[in-house]
């Protein structure tokens, strides 16, 4: 039903006010309809009225013209007048916590009788916390029941369960089904989870996922300013000098000789089967796989990657999520052979096999390989090569020392492998044929052969080289296919874009939404849903999971989700897609 909004703004101005909403929701023009339709709902005018306003008379507003004639406002210039307060109701609500979606009405009151003010009472509270101190009021508040209203309970069951102390509805909806099948001989488990089923219908009760999304709920109506602010400080203090000032932090790779540590089975004396990774993520949850990669005795040492809580944790450091447990990549399936890539990549890494990983931007190569290298302890440095790279930009240089003597200097790619690390070589067919062919030696045997230095090197036994590119498709123009010989000497795995909506769902709520909820999982559902129809239709502008981490932090600056999408997908755009398709393909999920 139509309300009227203030008295003192004009019909103009408030329709002013409703595309200017509307164009901050849609990140974009907005058709004349759209704020037609919904300016019919908040004031008392009908929707051919506004369209005729809006052309016409409200001089804020500016329009243009589609080839099929349709009016579309693309900007709202200064507005006189305040936001009449429905307007405001309309697009935003009551900020207050007993007005959330996810708190049932009757719940409200008890939430404020236990001292929830404010949405900052109830953000501060974790879901844990919450969910005991919301229940046990109400289980103490709980009225006696009388069982026998559930169907499924006969007088003797109920005279059963009264003894055992289930004496409300609360009691059972919070009761453990096989403990229950047990307070009498008739009541099997399958009827026992029947009757809690139908008791949590009936009584009053906060589940875990309730009591998640009704936090989370607050977090999101927080100003998120004071929130930045203190992320910013903390992430000032964190790279304080010891004169407690800001400074930068230089390591020197090819000059960093500390050695990796050793397989923890060789300095425990342990069987190698009780130190090796196993790959319990993606498809592997429900059961996990041993894959041969031993780990390393030395989780401190410079270059393993780091979880951002740790107190040598850097840029690029992995997230955590809520309890402080690295977020695992989002494991997709190698096309081909069918099995998890995780899997693959550790049981390729247990031994010299060179191996390349081929995937889309975006679709998680480095990650996982930082992910498997920090469960390892093993040390990880990754090098992005391009066509100006050189074989001395790999090995080093040969310079005078003191006393003007020309010696070997080490780059990156050989320190690395005499310390026992890790080398990723990123976009590595676009690097210089020469670049490629002084890593065959290593490659086909093993060794490293440097004639500039006159070295023949043995590299330390868990020193790894892996090599990652895009695809050779016109979406990649500058990955240029590699040549058969250099091509051949690698165990090749396909990373694509991880093809369960669910997973990629679970891994960007951990990577987004911790340690607060920044975009709740219905709205991560339908933006994951989005990207992988993206991803199906060459011509849209594909979205990667990165892409969608970074439209998340536009929403955390306040856009809109259609918004924050939408100035993603500009980001990303080839010359040759098409923005207004994939914008209707948008609106049938946002």
């Amino acid at each position: 039903m139509a309300s009227s909004a203030a008295s003192g703004s004009t019909i103009s101005t408030q329709i002013a006010h409703i595309a200017k909403r509307l164009l901050e929701e849609e990140g974009g023009s907005v058709p004349v309809q759209r704020i037609a339709v919904r300016a019919e709902s908040i004031l008392d005018i009908e929707s051919t009225d506004v369209a005729s306003i809006t052309v016409d008379t409200a001089d804020e507003i500016s329009t243009t013209q589609t080839d099929d004639g349709q009016t579309l406002v693309t900007d709202v210039g200064t507005i006189s007048e305040p936001e009449p307060d429905p307007i405001t109701e309309a697009f935003e609500g009551k900020a207050v916590f007993f007005d959330l979606d996810p708190i049932p009405s009757e719940l409200a009151p008890i939430i404020a009788d236990l001292g929830y003010h404010s949405l900052e009472d109830l953000a501060a509270r974790s879901p844990a916390e919450f969910k005991t101190e919301i229940n046990n009021h109400l289980d103490v508040a709980a009225p006696d029941a009388h069982l026998e209203q559930i169907s499924l309970v006969t007088g003797s069951i109920a005279d059963s369960l009264t003894n055992a102390g289930y004496t409300s509805f609360h009691d059972l909806a919070t009761a453990d089904a096989d403990a229950l099948s047990g307070v009498h001989t008739t009541l099997t488990e399958a009827k026992a989870e029947k009757i809690i089923t139908t008791a949590n219908n009936q009584a009053l009760t906060v589940t875990d996922e309730e009591a998640k999304q009704i936090v989370h709920s607050a977090e999101m109506e927080l100003p998120v300013g004071d929130t930045l602010a203190q992320k910013a400080l903390q992430s000032y203090k964190d790279d304080l000098d010891g004169s407690g000032s800001g400074a930068a932090s230089i390591t020197q790779i090819e000059r960093t000789e500390q050695t990796v540590g050793d397989p923890k089975a060789l300095t425990s004396g342990e069987a190698p089967e009780d130190h090796q990774y196993v790959s319990d993520i993606g498809a592997n949850d429900s059961d996990p796989v041993a894959c041969g990669l031993q780990v390393l005795d030395d989780e401190h040492h410079p270059q393993v990657p780091k979880a951002e809580t740790h107190p040598d944790a850097g840029p690029g450091a992995l997230p955590v999520d809520e309890n402080g447990d690295v977020v695992a990549p989002a494991v997709p399936v190698e096309p081909e052979l069918q099995v998890p890539v995780d899997e693959l990549v550790a049981k390729a890494l247990h031994d010299h096999t060179a191996l390349r990983l081929i995937g889309p931007r975006g679709s998680g190569k480095n990650y996982l390989l930082k992910y498997i290298h920090h469960q390892t302890n093993r040390a990880y440095v990754s090098i992005d090569v391009d066509a100006a790279t050189t074989p001395e930009d790999l090995f080093g240089p040969l310079t005078p020392d003191e006393n003007g003597v020309i010696k070997p200097r080490n780059a990156a790619v050989k320190q690395t492998l005499i310390n026992g690390g890790t080398v990723v070589l990123n976009e590595f067919p676009v690097m210089q044929a020469g670049a490629a062919i002084a890593l065959h030696r290593y490659f086909n045997e093993g060794s490293l052969l440097i004639k500039a230095h006159g070295e023949l090197i043995e590299p330390h036994p868990a020193a790894r080289v892996v090599i990652t590119m895009n695809p050779p498709t016109v979406e990649y123009r500058d990955s240029e296919p590699m040549n058969a010989a250099t091509r051949g000497r690698f165990l090749t795995y396909q990373v694509p874009y991880i093809q369960s909506v669910e997973q990629e769902v679970d891994t960007l709520d951990q990577q987004v939404n911790s340690p607060r909820t920044i975009v709740d999982r219905d709205t991560l559902t339908k933006i994951v849903k989005f990207a992988h129809a993206t991803r199906d239709e060459s011509s849209y502008p594909t979205l990667s999971t990165r892409n969608l981490t970074l439209l998340c932090k536009n929403i955390d600056y306040g856009a809109t989700p259609k918004a924050a999408v939408k100035n993603e997908l500009r980001a990303v755009s080839e010359p040759n897609q098409s923005h207004e398709a994939t914008y209707d393909e948008l609106n049938r999920y946002l």
